[in-house]
């Protein structure tokens, strides 16, 4: 039988199916078991593999049309092409709906926006409905994310269509607000009145009143403000789904066994698809993204106390007092009904009340019926509520406040069951910058707690940190012309204001030194509301380990700044840097708070001493060779020093000798010759030589705040521009990539002599035996010379008695200190002269928020567990539409509107996603004042530089094509034709991989990457090897544009492979058929633009 069709995505596809396609000639591909013909009708024609018209091997493997016959394939039709496929035991036959691009734009869009409520022994999953083509919808559910082997079940039993479980809603967005002050006429009686003007440029349109108002007489002043809000309709989609729920439950569910019997303390996984009706055939779409969902475990009802009216409690005790007594009067009115029963009555009443609030208050759904019974998000306000007016009454409390305390007081109560306290309010953090502009004379200190001012808000140090005079000059930053140390900062108070712009803290420095922030501070939040602490607690229960999943997404979401995250365990597909061993985790956290940093370096060179030479060409050349010089470690300079009991030099060891280097040339690499027309000592061929010497630098200096977002500018300690440098900031994202824990790196190359600066009689003060500091890093402890005030030269460690030694901490800080019986004193003056390397300083920018994340996770880990935090970059999408106008409408007024709704759509999108031009065509249409847009739209792409991380590229049979031309005996070299999504930098840009997974044994490989140079050499093509093309392709290749090539051993083909790709986005403008992000990145706003025509 014919068991399934293998789709151009090369997805398998169960029959009957549906799907699309841009390609004008199609070749449908199967799998049939046991069966010896199948046959393939179309508008009445029939085509067999008995004829030869269908190709069906031994394997079962079956290809429509023959491409023997017909090597072009079969030619659709515009719109929708039924083929109907059958084969020997099966009459009836399988229907196969293809539908040519044409048609694409009507094509539906799964649903966006989906949402998972927790409810009382079930889920809520509601999403927008804005395609009003769309017929009906499909709620699919899974155990295992992304469906796993059994793949998705229909939840629905009947379809979902948006008459009979949609709801609108209005939805208010402010778009601006408007205050002014208005000095008062003398007039008695005084209106005031308000109008509304709408104008299209100076032409007024129309006016209305927003009604008037007496002044009274004390009046001084008017103040009049109003906001203005754009008000619009939204559509949801909503069910309700119980797990035990059947076709005879409301909704009408389709009940699972796997899902009644789930737990439900277990996830599972839900997605939505839609379906609409194109050229009479239904068509649904592809899955929407998934999200999941698992009920909430409380009681099944929010009070089992029976309501018991006044009356019945009347009635009641009247009855028993007839029974006992009935020539007692108990009709109203009586002493009786009067002084006993309707008291009594009332107190029971009252203390009935008071009992059912008691109950509710035992659970959070109980609660929030009280406080929120629309489940607005607010507490609702106690004189708009009957049960709160009620409670007030009941405890004979004097103010509504009293009463919202104790319900507040009641939520705090049950959440710290759950271990939970309510967040009153997030405290702002960032960083300051303590300095000075003077070179210090004693030691600062700055203890931790030490409080700092800025706008009104205080902060305080959250460690100590200190400035000490014997190690001033590792605090000096040439380019800013200060000593000055960077401490982390925590408001004192919590609350949106404590997040203040740059350079706003200005108060609080300890004596003789300045405090500034040099980024803005950020996380300041106000108090958390019931509903907030609801969630946030039960919530909670997932995540009581904090070495959990859901425990370091807990922790990582409640660090200042971060937005959302998302966690990478062993479990996960995306963790490679455990190497298949587990015991790492990666918290990848959204949101960013950029702060620049500045890095001071000390480039070196390396020195060689006794390095041996030979002798090059007859004697007397005066030419010699360094055995140890190579390529990557060249001779620079010859050093050429004396000193009382040593010299550098070169020297000949067999004669004694050493050689005058006036005038010396470096010839190449390892090669000098010495000036031959000054008298130089005489040597023998066969003589033994050793030399001294440096080789150029090429410093990779590693940035010392991770990750790195930006290199801004890398100037000399004058601050003038360095031009010769490289970054290196493209380390797998996967594995230390965007971490704290980069390695983010500036290479400097430089062979220029006059980079070698000197300082003259640099003053310092010796105290005891401390370490004294040299001021510039990177200086050449050859050089260095000591001097008093009375010019008297101390001896160097090169003596036989020296006055000091020279220490060295590896990283370019060079330090003297007396030795035991110097001539120098302790508290002596000295004068230093050296020589050094120019310093280098490199300014960039960090995220401070993956810091932050980082330190708290590393707090709060369990004990030897590897936790390492990543962040989510955002990729700017770009717009640009030609848009046809209502008529009447400014151009100005909906380009506004435009840019509002897109920026607003755009940005709601969560971590990860995708957005699809017929998205971007419903945005623009569904604005005020476009007639339509035209269509195709001008340009959606991801911004140039944008980066890609990790998109799969697919391969099915015959979507791959060999280049024999670049084949070789080693490997074979195929383009995969599945095009990349978005344009590539050519060659792949910064960070560009590939890698393959085999699909039988599940193995990645990384394949070497070649740029466009060496992938045109077949020599460079070996197993293993790829190359990413950018827009113009491969020469001699057709329709390579924006694909894969790969080279792969020999019987090593592309279809056993899944391949991916990092890439950075070429700058193009293009309409890509989806942009499709994991969630390493997200959807942020790029350039959005506009062209405006008026509709005829």
């Amino acid at each position: 039988m014919i068991e399934y069709i293998v789709t151009p995505e090369g997805k398998r596809a169960n029959l009957p199916a549906t799907f699309s396609t841009a390609k004008e000639n199609l070749f449908l591909r199967g799998f049939s078991s046991g069966t010896s013909n199948v046959s393939v009708q179309y508008k009445g024609e029939t085509f067999t593999s008995a004829s030869g018209d269908v190709l069906l091997d031994v394997d079962g493997e079956f290809t429509f049309p023959n491409p023997s016959v017909f090597p072009e394939g079969f030619d659709l039709s515009s719109g929708v092409n039924t083929f109907t496929l059958k084969e020997d035991s099966n009459r009836d036959g399988f229907v196969v709906n293809v539908i040519l691009s044409d048609e694409a734009v009507g094509l539906p869009e799964p649903p966006t926006g989906l949402v998972v409520k927790r409810r009382q022994n079930a889920v809520e999953i509601s999403f927008s409905h804005s395609d009003f083509d769309i017929s009906y919808y499909t709620l699919y559910a899974s155990t295992i994310s992304g469906g796993g082997a059994e793949g998705y079940q229909q939840v629905n039993f009947e379809p979902l269509d948006p008459v009979k479980y949609g709801s609108r809603t209005e939805v208010v967005e402010e778009i601006g607000r408007l205050k002014t002050d208005v000095v008062l006429e003398s007039a008695d009686p005084l209106f005031a009145e308000v109008l509304v003007n709408q104008k299209e440029g100076d032409i007024a349109l129309s006016s209305t009143s927003l009604g008037e108002k007496e002044i009274p007489e004390y009046a001084n002043r008017l103040r009049v403000s109003t906001t203005i809000n754009n008000v619009y309709l939204k559509t949801s989609i909503s069910f309700l789904h119980d797990r035990s729920a059947t076709e005879f439950s409301i909704p009408k569910t389709v009940q699972v066994g796997t899902f009644t019997s789930l737990p439900s303390s277990e996830s599972l996984y839900y997605i939505v698809s839609a379906t609409k009706v194109i050229g009479g055939v239904e068509v649904e779409s592809s899955y929407s993204s998934e999200v999941a969902g698992k009920p909430i475990q409380i009681a099944t009802s929010t009070s089992s106390i029976p309501v018991v009216t006044r009356d019945q409690l009347v009635a009641d005790m009247v009855q028993t007092i007839y029974l006992a007594q009935p020539d007692v009067s108990v009709v109203a009115g009586s002493v009786v009904r009067d002084v006993i029963i309707d008291p009594l009555a009332s107190e029971m009443e009252r203390s009935r009340f008071l009992l059912d609030f008691s109950y509710r208050s035992s659970s959070f759904l109980g609660l929030l019926q009280i406080d929120d019974p629309l489940n607005e998000g607010v507490s609702i306000a106690v004189e708009d509520s009957q049960y709160k007016s009620a409670l007030q009454s009941s405890l004979f409390l004097e103010s509504p406040d009293q009463v919202q305390i104790l319900i507040d007081s009641a939520f705090e109560k049950l959440a710290s069951n759950f271990g939970v306290q309510r967040r009153l309010s997030s405290q702002a953090s960032g960083e300051v910058e303590f300095f000075t502009t003077s070179p210090p004379t004693f030691s600062f200190s700055i203890p931790s707690g030490t409080r700092v001012v800025g706008s009104g808000q205080n902060f305080t140090t959250t460690t100590s940190a200190s400035i000490p005079l014997e190690d001033a000059a590792r605090f000096y930053n040439p380019v800013t012309k200060r000593y000055s140390v960077r401490v982390p900062i925590v408001a004192e108070e919590g609350g949106v204001g404590g997040n203040l712009t740059t350079g706003m803290i200005n108060r609080g420095a300890p004596l003789g030194l300045s405090v500034t922030n040099p980024s803005p501070t950020f996380g300041g939040d106000d108090v958390e509301n019931n509903i907030e602490l609801a969630v946030r607690a039960l919530g909670s229960l997932d995540s009581v380990d904090g070495g959990t999943k859901g425990g370091y997404e807990r922790l990582s979401r409640s660090v200042a700044g971060v937005l959302d995250s998302f966690v990478v365990d062993a479990s996960s597909e995306y963790m490679k840097r455990d190497d298949g061993k587990g015991g790492k985790v990666d918290v990848w956290v959204k949101g960013e708070s950029l702060a620049s940093v500045t890095d001071v370096f000390a480039p070196s060179y390396q020195s060689k001493f006794g390095s041996r030479f030979i002798p090059v060409g007859s004697v007397g050349a005066y030419r010699f060779r360094s055995l140890e010089a190579t390529l990557e470690t060249p001779i620079f300079e010859l050093i050429d020093r004396t000193f009382p009991s040593v010299r550098f030099g070169l020297y000949n060891a067999t004669t004694k000798t050493y050689f005058d280097l006036s005038g010396y040339v470096v010839e190449d690499y390892r090669t000098i010759r010495l000036d031959s027309s000054i008298n130089q000592p005489s040597y023998n061929l066969g003589d033994i030589f050793t030399g001294d010497w440096r080789s150029d630098f090429s410093s990779d200096l590693v940035l010392s705040r991770q990750p790195v977002r930006e290199v801004i500018s890398v100037v000399d300690e004058d601050g003038a521009q360095i031009t010769n440098y490289s970054v290196n900031n493209n380390n797998d994202p996967l594995i230390l990539g965007r971490s704290s824990k980069d390695t983010a790196s500036v290479t400097l190359s430089n062979t220029s002599e006059e980079k070698i600066r000197t300082v003259s009689d640099e003053n310092h003060v010796i105290t005891g035996f401390y370490e004294e500091r040299l001021l510039k890093l990177g200086a050449d402890p050859l050089s260095i010379v000591v001097k008093s005030l009375s010019n008297v030269t101390y001896d160097s460690p090169y003596t036989s008695d020296p006055d000091y030694s020279i220490l060295s901490d590896g990283l370019g800080q060079i330090s003297i200190k007396r030795t035991q019986g110097s001539r120098i004193t302790d508290g002596e003056t000295i004068l230093i002269s050296y020589s050094y390397l120019e310093n280098i300083v490199v300014t960039y920018t960090t995220n401070l928020v993956v810091k932050n994340a980082q330190d708290l996770l590393d707090a709060q880990k369990n004990l030897g567990a590897d936790v390492l935090v990543k962040e989510i970059r955002e990729a700017p999408l770009n717009v640009n539409a030609s848009i046809v106008l209502e008529r009447g409408f400014a151009s100005s007024d909906v380009n506004a509107l435009l840019q509002y709704n897109l920026s607003s759509f755009i940005a709601s999108t969560n971590i990860g996603g995708v957005i699809r031009p017929s998205e971007i065509i419903r945005e623009i249409n569904s604005t005020e004042g476009v007639s339509h847009v035209s269509l195709p739209l001008i340009n959606l792409s991801f911004s140039e530089g944008t980066s890609i991380v990790r998109e799969e590229v697919k391969t099915a049979l015959a979507e791959s094509r060999e280049i024999p031309n670049l084949s070789n005996g080693l490997s074979r070299v195929w383009i995969i034709d599945t095009r990349i999504l978005n344009t590539p930098v050519d060659a792949g840009g910064l960070g560009a991989r590939v890698f393959k997974k085999n699909l039988s044994t599940g193995v990645e490989t990384e394949l070497l990457v070649l740029s466009d140079i060496e992938r045109n050499n077949s020599a460079n093509w070996k197993a293993n090897t790829a190359t990413i093309l950018g827009d113009a392709g491969i020469v001699g290749t057709d329709e390579s544009a924006s694909k894969i090539v790969v080279g792969l051993e020999v019987g090593d083909d592309p279809y056993n492979n899944v391949f991916y790709v990092d890439y950075t986005v070429a700058n193009k403008v293009e309409v890509i058929s989806e942009a499709i992000l994991n969630e390493f990145s997200s959807f942020s706003v790029g350039e959005i633009s506009f062209t405006f025509e008026e509709e005829s």
